[in-house]
Parts: structure tokens; C-alpha cells; sequence
């Protein structure tokens, strides 16, 4: 904290320290105004003795004892840090220009206001020694994330409280039209009529997980999502962890031509016109292979900023990285990154997840607590769908070389029932999730 308080003094920081009095005269003054001022953080305060001041009245207010300038000044003394801001005669001068009627609201508002500012410019501040240092490649993204943070806490600050449903819908961005029974499925639906009817539709600030086994066709099926929500002029973005561009690009052309996923590395594919089918739809893939948490936030970012995006997948979530104490933790903040960036950017994820071998090992349907290093996942996301085929069946389809019973089992729907089993099939000749009639 010190250190801090140093860099801002150096700074020149914006500060108010008459109105930093106000408040604290305030509280000290009226017992209506304690518990408005025991609510804010610290940080708000610029001056070090202030936030020694406003702690101990925290602290007051947290024991229900009363709290004014005896009773402060008393506590203070006893914890030995009465001198340490300036001595009784300091504490009392703290309401030595209070009016008889004064604007607490405005004060804190004031200083609110200000210690974003203060935040904002350090962290600036941080950023510009990081990248003149060359850390490592995550500085800029790192200073990015923290700035986007201090201006959605700024929003959510001027949110806060009770409010009637006319002042929520003045500043709600979905306006009285999101109360309204839609007209259709919300968000990104997917290109299976069967799972539609299970699932809501993937909503704007929503997290998605497809969890299966390796090998289970999981990139397939978010690829084939990701290309039926761009034939429907919805933007989306794939970020691949496991493939390069190329091989994504070489699937989707593949996928579009019905034909099997090396089709195209292998030149089977004759017709131009999967190509240009895919060229004039939003359907964008990223070319970094190796992301952060930092980085894809960033991405997402950038490109939203661009043309709004309805869709972004992550293939898989436990490629990413992220500093956390362990690989649980590390998944776990990975999770509620995505989730915020879904919330913030008001976009749809979808993020794929590997599960462990115990559904495999028991030939069971996945459940919930299988998903892998899982931490907040399952928490954190709307919807828990999971891919699964039988032990049999898949030995049968293995054989026969033919398409096979497969299952998309909703385990968990935020927004809607969980529960169901879709049955659908499995095309192996052209690694294909399909409609299981329309198979037959």
C-alpha cells in the first residue's frame, strides 16, 4: 500500500483530500451516514492516514459499536496508530467544514470516480514498464485485461443498488424486447433440429461446454456448429488450441462437401464450390495456436470491436494457460475468464473439454464429474452438453467402417431442462454428427 501511495504521489494523481474529510467527517458525525461510508473500499481514499482512518471505522461498524470521533479516536489509540494519523486533534479537524446538511452521495460518488481515474493510470503505468522491460509476450494483453476490468467494475459500480424495472430497462442494452416470448430460438442454434428442440440456443453472453472423450469427434461437431451459425450471417470466431488454420479450413471444406476430413489434403475434393460457399460467409479462424487466457480475450476483443461477433469457439479449454496455483485452479480461472469475456463482450462460447477415462473405463454415460481438471466448469457454464457413443457401437462402427448410433446428452441447462438424450448418428465415412432419421 505504501509503495503505491508513493507511486501515486510521484504521479501527480488525481486526489480530492477536502472531500476525502467530508466523507470521513461525515460518518463520524451522523450514524446515517456510517454504514454508506463503511460499504466503500479503502483504495478510495488517496491519503494513507485516510485509509487508516476509514478502516477502523470498518472495523467499528462491523463490531455494531458506535462509531464517532470519540469512539474512533479511542479505537484507534488502543490499536496503538493514533499518532500514526495525526493525533486527536486531526480526527476532530475532519468535520471542521461539514455543513450542517451535507451530499454524502456526491462525496462518494467524487471519490469513486477519482480512484478509477488513479487505478487506471497505474495500471498504465504498470503496463508501460512491462512492455519497456519485455517481460514476456503477455504484457500487453495483461495491461489490456486489467484496463477492461476497472472499466466493467466503473459500469457496474453506476448499477449498483435497487432500482425499479423502468430504471433497469434504461440502461439494459436488451431494452423490454428481451421480457417479450421470442419469435424464435434465441442465439446461436445449432444445425440438428433434435438438439434444438433440447437445447435453448447458445445466448449472447453465454458459456457452452461439449466435453467428450479424445477422439470422439468433438472438434468436428463445434466446427459443424460454427459453420451453420455463418450460413445464417452470424460471425463467428474459432480459436484452435489442437489444429493449425490450414487443417481447420481443409475440415470445413470437407464438411461443406460432405466428404471425408482429409479430402481436401488428399485432393479428392473436385468442385470449387465448397470453397466459395465458404468464402462468403463469417465464419473466421484464428492462426495462433498457442493462447493464453490474456490473449484470447484480447482477440476476442479486437474482433468484436470490428463485426460483432454471435459465436466464438474454443477448441479445448484445457490447452489454454493461465496462472494458477495448480492445473484445477489454472482450468478453473480459465473458466471464469471465458465466462466474463461471454458477459462483457455479450457473446456466445462455446469451449470444448476433455473428460477423464473413468466413463470410458465403466462404459457409462459422461457425467458432470468427469469433465477434467473440472474446478469451476461446471459452475461457471450454461450449458454441459456431452458426446457419447457405447463401447459396442463404437467397436461396431470401427468395423463396419458404417454410420453409427451416437448420443449429445445434456447434463446440465442453465437456462432450460437438463436431462435429455438426443439420439443422433455419426457418419464415419465423412466424420459427420447427423440428424439419427435422416441416417437411417
Amino acid at each position: 500500500m505504501r509503495k503505491q501511495a508513493d507511486v501515486v504521489d510521484r504521479l501527480g494523481l488525481p486526489s480530492d483530500v477536502e472531500v476525502e474529510k467530508l466523507v470521513l467527517g461525515a460518518a463520524m458525525t451522523t450514524a446515517d451516514s456510517v454504514a454508506e461510508v463503511a460499504e466503500l473500499s479503502s483504495e478510495v481514499f488517496a491519503v494513507e492516514v485516510h485509509r487508516r482512518i476509514h478502516s477502523m471505522i470498518v472495523k467499528l461498524a462491523e463490531r455494531h459499536a458506535e462509531v464517532d470521533f470519540i469512539t474512533v479516536t479511542s479505537a484507534l489509540n488502543d490499536a496503538g496508530a493514533l499518532e500514526g494519523v495525526g493525533g486527536m486533534s486531526y480526527i476532530l479537524s475532519l468535520a471542521d467544514h461539514l455543513p450542517e446538511v451535507f451530499a454524502l452521495s456526491s462525496y462518494i460518488r467524487r471519490l469513486k470516480t477519482l480512484s478509477l481515474t488513479r487505478r487506471a493510470a497505474l495500471t498504465l503505468h504498470s503496463a508501460i514498464q512491462d512492455v519497456v522491460q519485455w517481460r514476456d509476450e503477455d504484457s500487453i494483453h495483461r495491461a489490456e485485461e486489467a484496463l477492461k476490468k476497472i472499466t466493467s467494475e466503473a459500469a457496474a459500480d453506476s448499477r449498483r443498488g435497487l432500482v425499479s424495472i423502468g430504471e433497469f430497462l434504461e440502461t439494459y442494452d436488451g431494452g423490454i424486447e428481451q421480457f417479450l416470448a421470442p419469435t424464435g430460438q434465441e442465439g446461436v442454434v445449432s444445425p440438428w433440429p433434435s438438439l434444438n428442440a433440447a437445447v435453448c440456443g447458445l445466448a449472447p453472453g453465454s458459456l457452452s461446454i461439449i466435453g467428450a472423450r479424445p477422439s470422439m469427434g468433438k472438434s468436428q461437431v463445434a466446427l459443424q456448429w460454427a459453420i451453420g451459425a455463418a450460413k445464417r450471417g452470424q460471425a463467428v470466431g474459432v480459436f484452435s488450441l489442437e489444429m493449425r488454420a490450414e487443417e481447420l479450413w481443409q475440415r470445413a471444406v470437407a464438411l461443406e462437401a460432405n466428404d471425408a476430413p482429409d479430402a481436401v489434403a488428399k485432393h479428392r475434393v473436385r468442385s470449387v464450390k465448397p470453397v466459395n460457399t465458404l468464402s462468403e460467409i463469417p465464419l473466421l479462424i484464428d492462426q495462433t495456436m498457442s493462447q493464453t487466457l490474456a490473449s484470447l480475450q484480447s482477440s476476442v476483443r479486437r474482433a468484436n470491436a470490428n463485426r460483432k461477433l454471435a459465436l466464438v469457439v474454443v477448441d479445448y479449454l484445457q490447452l489454454m494457460t493461465a496462472k494458477g496455483a495448480n492445473r484445477t485452479e489454472e482450468v478453473g480461472v480459465i473458466s471464469r475468464g471465458l465466462k466474463m469475456l461471454a458477459r462483457e463482450e455479450k457473446v456466445a462460447i462455446l469451449a470444448l473439454s476433455q473428460l477423464n477415462r473413468e466413463s470410458v473405463k465403466e462404459d457409462r454415460p459422461p457425467k458432470l464429474s468427469d469433465l477434467r481438471d473440472s474446478g469451476a466448469v461446471e459452475q461457471d457454464a450454461d450449458l454441459v452438453a456431452f458426446l457419447h457413443q457405447s463401447g459396442s457401437d463404437r467397436a461396431e462402427m470401427w468395423r463396419s467402417r458404417a454410420p453409427a448410433p451416437y448420443e449429445v446428452i445434456i447434463a446440465k441447462q442453465r437456462n432450460g431442462p437438463a436431462g435429455a438424450r438426443v439420439r443422433m448418428c455419426w457418419n464415419f465415412p465423412i466424420a459427420r454428427l447427423e440428424e439419427w432419421e435422416a441416417a437411417r
